[in-house]
């Protein structure tokens, strides 16, 4: 098949043999075998010409041709497909009918050439007639004429063939300085990339737990959880004396006046003196948080509450309702961060650390609630109990002492 590439219509009539497309691309989409390329001009830029080329020639086209009137032809495209074996013809009427078209692909007798310097055959004859031919005859006076015709003539195609070198050499260089930014912007790029996965390196590493001797976790970083859960958050600051049975009692109260599935998760400082003082309870730590069986409770206790532990035991079905306890020290704000149905309520060994902390400025629905000292802004204090050794009783004790105090922690807004 003969494909011709024109984004102008040539007006040819229709033949099996030939088809006309608007560029180099729409060539390489051909389907079967190209046989003979004509080039005559399309809307592709240098670098697409040169890319679609590249691709046709992979194919295996049988010829290729350049046919455009000299005076508006390309010397970038002419040089392309002379380059590549290709033959240049500035002839147009080629392309004005079928048979032409045919007969032009059909007649490789030296056509290839790009600029024929007609010259030359009377220099040969000269050279052959007076000098190789050793001739001593005086040489005509016209004779003499025609070769100075013949030498101005080669000298004005040379001169024309310098033109046409610059011009080449001048699109040649745009293209590779073209290429050359391309490249550059590639690598630009690719430093671009490098920054910014080191960015992201940097980030992560800043929101990872950070590690120190003895592979002992010092600072967890805020874990985000936007799911669907009824979740009541409470953070202690300066162990509120009296605040952990307060809270068992909240558990109590979700469960048995709300008809609630709940579930306390207490997250606690990095030591082993916590562990200790708590060892009645279920512990998720560094060294067993793989353990599934630990997650299976309605009390946990954390000292490694990474973003791993916290959803695993926030996304289980099992609990309609989380009660998380943040007694961690490291920042005065709650460890995790969640849809913001309820607002945070700050537990307080001394109502005193509202201004010393800056606490109220922080957020602008601050609520607190201290403990044995009462104070006019908090919400309430916890009361001083008795502490049962029975659990029923203390369980009795804790909903009649504090009913009213629950049911502002589980209070939305």
């Amino acid at each position: 098949m003969i494909v011709i590439v024109s984004s102008k219509d040539l007006g040819l009539v229709e033949d099996y043999d030939i088809l006309v497309v608007g560029s180099l691309l729409e060539a390489t989409k051909v389907v079967g075998t190209i046989s003979d390329l004509i080039y005559y001009e399309s809307n592709e830029d240098t670098n697409e010409f040169a890319a679609n080329l590249s691709v046709l020639k992979g194919k295996g086209v049988g010829s290729l041709w350049y046919v455009h009137e000299e005076s508006t032809k390309d010397d970038l495209v002419e040089m392309a497909i002379i380059g590549s074996g290709g033959t240049y013809i500035s002839d147009e009427f080629f392309l004005e009918d079928v048979d032409l078209v045919k007969s032009l692909v059909s007649s490789k007798d030296g056509n290839g050439e790009l600029v024929a310097l007609g010259g030359m055959g009377v220099l040969n004859d000269f050279l052959s007639r007076y000098l190789v031919g050793g001739d001593d005859s005086p040489i005509p006076a016209n004779y003499l004429k025609v070769l100075n015709n013949a030498v101005n003539q080669i000298s004005e195609g040379y001169s024309e063939k310098s033109k046409q070198l610059v011009v080449l050499s001048e699109k040649a260089t745009s293209v590779i300085e073209d290429t050359s930014i391309g490249l550059r912007n590639i690598q630009d790029e690719r430093a671009n990339l490098a920054k910014l996965l080191e960015d992201i390196k940097t980030s992560v590493e800043e929101t990872t737990p950070q590690v120190g001797r003895g592979a002992s976790v010092s600072f967890f970083p805020r874990v985000s959880f936007r799911k669907e859960k009824d979740i009541i958050r409470v953070k202690d600051i300066g162990r509120t004396p009296y605040l952990f049975s307060f809270m068992l009692g909240l558990q109590v109260f979700c469960e048995k006046v709300l008809n609630r599935r709940p579930r306390l998760i207490v997250l606690e400082p990095v030591g082993k003196v916590y562990e200790d003082i708590y060892s009645s309870y279920i512990w998720i730590t560094a060294n067993n948080q793989k353990d599934s069986a630990k997650y299976q409770h309605s009390i946990v206790m954390t000292n490694y509450p990474t973003q791993g532990v916290l959803l695993k035991l926030l996304e289980d079905i099992s609990y309609d309702t989380c009660i998380v306890l943040d007694r961690t020290s490291n920042s005065k704000e709650h460890l995790l961060n969640c849809r913001a149905t309820r607002s945070v309520h700050y537990a307080l060994s001394s109502p005193s650390m509202v201004d010393r902390l800056g606490l109220k400025q922080a957020s602008p629905k601050f609520k607190f609630f201290s403990s044995v000292v009462s104070d006019p802004n908090a919400e309430f204090s916890i009361p001083v109990l008795d502490y049962p050794k029975n659990r029923f009783e203390r369980e009795n004790l804790y909903l009649n002492s504090c009913m009213e105090m629950y049911k502002l922690l589980v209070k939305r807004g």
